[in-house]
């Protein structure tokens, strides 16, 4: 496993990493990777169910530590932190809500249950109501000396190092330093993960923390300016706003500086961050994997999906079986008969595998009586795919004749997990 780790990590470095900025530019990264100054709260000792059904003794503590001054002043954020009782040292992540979220006790948990140090953080400026919460229940209130929070602030009026962009990141970067200088955490087998807003900031952060080994951003991606619901925020700004956002705040400004394997996860119809752009994303990073699910929910609980427990076990347990991720598509258009073709990585035994395609409108452009494109309505097919010789292929069946069609592979394991190949389409 660390064997796979390494060439991974040489193939990265050789790939776009230096095409990328340096986000040392905007944030003070040696600071950013010492632990912050964190005020403990009481340990609670609970017994919760593992994947398999079965008890598992954890803690779970509230902890606010200190962010980065915001207008001179000093700031607090406040997070859960999960682990498994024992002395470890255990795998850790760090988790990021999305927009309307907080800081969950029941996401570090999940984790804890399944092995796992976690830190989960409340990246909008609020602290949870109580000793817990969950997905459900999200009661919160504004720290007095909480982060920003808006979303995409006017960076023609406001200072980079006043926006919520450069707080999240700071506050996940401190969240990780805090993670490490944890006695009972492996600081070399840490992972990230976020939904929505925060799958935008997981693949903001990404390419500014380098300590991770892993991180799959759910939803969340760049390229908001060109396809997205965040669309309208930038037409009304203007070229100079855009231009400034995709230089400081854009993930794929920073994606090219990834040296870790990476898992973009999404629904084929999201209604924020449709697949166009994240295709934009995960091109990005040299050897990216693709988890897509047709017509997955745009919610936080898939963040609790199999899958994901699969690939953080892969990536940062010893000896786990992996995901059965496919590489990029190979198309072969001969004739009007479109063969589609994918690898099998990391030597995964897929037992079953689909061709997934569609030829409805996607994508945002205004259409030619200024309407949007349907994008999160598309209807998708499916027919059976090949497994054969350490590849996944199919032909598109012969009656789809409407252009341009949108596709990708997918495979799945006996265990049930499915992974994808990156999503392609076909113009004529």
């Amino acid at each position: 496993m660390r064997k796979f780790v390494i060439l991974l990590m040489i193939f990265f470095l050789t790939g776009s990493f230096l095409l990328a900025k340096d986000p040392g530019e905007i944030w003070d990264l040696e600071k950013l990777k010492q632990p912050p100054q964190a005020k403990w709260g009481p340990v609670r000792e609970k017994v919760v169910k593992d994947a398999n059904g079965k008890d598992q003794a954890i803690t779970t503590q509230k902890v606010w530590y200190q962010g980065e001054l915001y207008r001179g002043k000093p700031t607090t954020i406040m997070a859960f932190y999960s682990r498994p009782k024992g002395n470890g040292p255990f795998p850790g992540l760090v988790l990021v809500h999305g927009g309307g979220g907080t800081a969950f006790s029941d996401w570090t948990e999940f984790w804890a249950a399944r092995g796992y140090a976690a830190i989960s953080i409340d990246h909008f400026g609020c602290e949870v109501d109580g000793e817990e919460s969950s997905f459900s229940n999200r009661a919160r209130h504004p720290l007095p000396d909480g982060i920003p929070s808006g979303t995409c602030p006017n960076l023609l009026k406001t200072d980079m190092k006043d926006t919520w962009p450069y707080h999240a990141v700071a506050a996940v970067m401190l969240a990780h330093s805090l993670l490490d200088a944890q006695k009972d955490v492996d600081p070399n087998r840490t992972g990230l993960t976020g939904a929505s807003w925060g799958g935008y900031l997981t693949s903001l952060a990404a390419g500014i923390d380098d300590r991770f080994q892993t991180a799959v951003p759910v939803y969340g991606c760049g390229g908001l300016d060109v396809y997205s619901w965040q669309k309208p925020v930038f037409d009304r700004f203007g070229k100079e706003y855009t231009q400034l956002w995709k230089e400081n705040c854009d993930p794929n400004t920073f994606l090219p500086r990834v040296k870790y394997p990476m898992l973009f996860v999404t629904g084929t119809d999201d209604f924020a961050f449709p697949l166009e752009i994240n295709r934009s994303s995960w091109e990005k990073v040299p050897g990216a994997d693709v988890w897509l699910g047709v017509h997955m929910p745009h919610s936080m609980p898939n963040c609790l999906s199999k899958e994901f427990v699969t690939w953080f076990d892969f990536i940062l347990k010893s000896n786990k079986p992996p995901l059965p991720c496919l590489g990029p598509i190979a198309v072969q258009n001969e004739n009007g008969k479109i063969l589609v073709s994918a690898s099998v990585k990391y030597h995964a035994k897929p037992v079953k595998a689909h061709l997934r395609y569609s030829t409805d409108k996607g994508g945002y452009p205004v259409d030619k009586n200024g309407k949007w494109g349907k994008w999160n309505n598309r209807n998708w097919k499916f027919c059976e795919a090949k497994i054969a010789d350490g590849k996944v292929s199919a032909v598109l069946p012969d009656n789809v004749k409407e252009r341009p069609v949108v596709f990708y592979l997918d495979a799945v394991d006996e265990s049930g997990n499915v992974a994808s190949s990156h999503f392609d389409r076909v113009e004529k």
